[in-house]
């Protein structure tokens, strides 16, 4: 009878995320972002040629922005520190903070630091060799 509650206990507790995503019990993996999509809700689409990362810290002091541009290449940025004020074409503003990871727009955007505080960000490209990663927009 032990043996048959325990088996059922068993079967009603989730498995430990960890274990799922192939790592020791002890160690915690928290999925930060899942997605198919860019934050527009273009689907990503990887860029032909030899595959390229590339990973940066990007710092956006108190009143300063990105300026105007596109990602041609999947982009995902995690928020280290601050809030930044994201207007993307045909997007409603969205604010994303400390903690939180998106999939950036397709599209032409801008992100502002509207705090008082420097915005962090680390930002991951999935690109390829001789692919920019950021396009500036240029009127």
């Amino acid at each position: 009878m032990r043996r048959l509650a325990a088996a059922a206990l068993a079967c009603l507790l989730p498995a430990a995320p960890a274990l799922a995503d192939g790592y020791a019990a002890a160690v915690k993996a928290t999925p930060l972002l899942q997605t198919s999509t860019h934050s527009d809700g273009v689907p990503l689409a990887y860029p032909a040629g030899t595959p390229k990362i590339t990973t940066l810290l990007v710092e956006i002091p108190p009143g300063a922005d990105t300026g105007r541009h596109r990602h041609p290449v999947p982009l995902i940025a995690y928020i280290l520190e601050g809030s930044v004020l994201v207007e993307a074409d045909g997007q409603p503003p969205q604010v994303f903070t400390a903690g939180q990871a998106i999939a950036e727009s397709s599209g032409w955007h801008i992100g502002r630091n509207t705090g008082t505080t420097p915005v962090k960000i680390i930002g991951v490209f999935i690109g390829a060799e001789g692919a920019a990663n950021t396009v500036p927009f240029k009127e």
